[in-house]
């Protein structure tokens, strides 16, 4: 597979954006989008979107590079409750490029009224895939189109 690279640094801030159904088995016993699953959801997204739009791959990258991420911190404020049926959207945007990791901001809203239902910041560590030790954060990360996708991508404004 011919990879191309981009600098990790021009995903800061460019948003990725799905959107989901909430399922009856994502329910609690009050019948609102179970709390555990809105981390679930968030980082799903994040993997599904960057090789949907960004064709970048996490495999690719373990393969390529020998680095991986994983979720080392997570703060989630929930703000409105969500339903069985309800479509969601999801967006995530790199907020900050750390030594050894990046902070993710994600978004989840209700497509039919687009009212906020939940806000989430979630730390990744990035280490050696091998030994688990961490790494500093790669500078290039692989994609399998072209570069132009990135440069496409919305960017967040100033919160």
């Amino acid at each position: 597979m011919n990879l191309q690279w981009f600098s990790t640094k021009s995903l800061v801030k460019k948003i990725l954006t799905s959107e989901q159904r909430v399922l009856f088995s994502d329910l609690d016993p009050y019948g609102h989008l179970n709390a555990a699953k809105y981390l679930e959801i968030m980082t799903n997204h994040r993997i599904a979107a960057a090789e949907d739009q960004i064709a970048c791959h996490t495999l690719d990258l373990v393969k390529n590079s020998g680095v991986s991420f994983f979720l080392a911190e997570e703060m989630i404020r929930f703000l409105r409750p969500a339903h069985n049926g309800d479509a969601l959207v999801i967006e995530s945007w790199v907020s900050e490029l750390l030594d050894k990791g990046f902070i993710l901001e994600c978004r989840v809203s209700n497509k039919g009224n687009e009212s906020v239902l939940a806000k989430g910041s979630l730390r990744f560590s990035s280490v050696d895939a091998r030994t688990g030790k961490p790494v500093n954060m790669p500078d290039q990360l692989p994609t399998r189109k072209t570069l132009d996708l990135i440069e496409k991508l919305p960017e967040i404004k100033d919160q």
